[in-house]
């Protein structure tokens, strides 16, 4: 990421800076990549910890138009934490579930272009980091799933609302079983935007850094 100038957003919040994932500025595009080779891009507590004062910085930063989100990892965009969480103790548990929900909730929020490019796995707390962007870009390897219930969990990140709202009870039934579904059937029940080879990624990513920033009204 040779256009990238890394900001200080870990000084910001007075947060030790997380390990598997880079948080920096590409001239008009706020960047996050997820690079945790050893997890698989489960997003940690340091993780969120992180992302919520970027994103807070992003929002009013007059330079930034948009926020593009992507992994680093061949084959993986980020995915949950499965059999993992019941081996966590209470307290880190709350924590880690109080951040993680702050930042999907600001994700939601945020009021400028928010766009996942995503190539592989998305599913449990990485559809939390992908499913509110305005433009959420899935390349062939897209293979989206909550597989929660298997282990006990409910489908969280807002995904329960989501499904509720999917045709034909399709949703109730990804929500029970946490079968995996190509991007074919995501862009159809509305997962995704837009479906787009990976080959063109960069190019997105380079124009959305060359962008001209608009204030929102």
């Amino acid at each position: 990421m040779d256009v990238e100038k890394m900001m200080d957003v870990h000084a910001l919040a007075g947060k030790p800076e997380a390990s598997g994932i880079a948080i920096g500025d590409a001239h008009a595009a706020g960047t996050i990549t997820l690079s945790d080779a050893g997890s698989g891009n489960i997003p940690d507590l340091a993780t969120y910890r992180a992302l919520g004062p970027a994103l807070s910085h992003w929002g009013k930063a007059p330079v930034t138009y948009c926020v593009l989100v992507r992994s680093a990892l061949p084959g993986t965009f980020a995915v949950g934490y499965g059999p993992a969480r019941g081996q966590m103790s209470a307290a880190i548990a709350r924590e880690v579930f109080r951040e993680a929900y702050a930042v999907t909730w600001a994700l939601d929020c945020f009021i400028k272009p928010t766009i996942p490019l995503i190539d592989g796995a998305v599913s449990g707390a990485g559809v939390g980091l992908s499913l509110y962007g305005t433009h959420r870009v899935a390349g062939p390897g897209y293979r989206f799933s909550m597989p929660g219930p298997a282990d006990g969990w409910f489908p969280d990140h807002g995904t329960a609302h989501v499904f509720s709202r999917m045709p034909d009870n399709i949703g109730i039934y990804l929500a029970l079983t946490g079968r995996a579904i190509g991007r074919g059937d995501a862009f159809r029940l509305g997962l995704l935007t837009q479906c787009i080879d990976t080959g063109h990624f960069a190019h997105i990513a380079r124009s959305l850094s060359d962008a001209d920033p608009v204030d929102p009204l």
